[in-house]
Parts: C-alpha cells; sequence; structure tokens
C-alpha cells in the first residue's frame, strides 16, 4: 500500500533522513524542500566512518547521497554500497 502525501498534508511522525553530503549549501536545499512536507529528523554526514555509523545506530526512512564524493571510492577499490550491508 502506497501512502500519497498532499504537499499541504503533513505527517505526523517525523521523517528520519540520513544525508551523505559534503557540501553545507546541499543540505540546506534539501531539508528545504523536505520540510515543505514532512517534519524531519535529519543526520548529515560527509566520511565513511560517519556514514557507517549512523546506518548501524539508527533506522532510516530516507537516505540521499551525493553522486560526486571522491572520498567514497577510489580506483581499483570496490565501491562502499558493495559492503553496506556487511
Amino acid at each position: 500500500m502506497q501512502t500519497i502525501v498532499e504537499p499541504e498534508q503533513k505527517i505526523d511522525r517525523p521523517l528520519r533522513v540520513l544525508i551523505v553530503e559534503d557540501a553545507k549549501s546541499d543540505i540546506a536545499l534539501l531539508l528545504l524542500a523536505l520540510r515543505g512536507s514532512f517534519k524531519v529528523d535529519h543526520v548529515a554526514v560527509a566520511t565513511q566512518a560517519a556514514m557507517r555509523a549512523a546506518l548501524h545506530h539508527h533506522q532510516w526512512d530516507l537516505i540521499t547521497s551525493d553522486h560526486a564524493m571522491p572520498q567514497f571510492k577510489r580506483p581499483g577499490r570496490p565501491g562502499l554500497d558493495s559492503r553496506i550491508t556487511s
């Protein structure tokens, strides 16, 4: 069952959002957009260690990520996404 939220309707429970981003301005824009329809509890991280800790210590409704964070992938090494669940 899918829940559809009208733009002027707010959900009672806060949306738990993990933001993997290294630019504060991008975090602010994302939160501005989300807060138009949701109460938001968020954590923003910019390192692999912080992301792993956040994934293991919290449950998230939504995880967003910058697509170009070079510290998350190095040549000759698999991306972090292949090891998130281990």
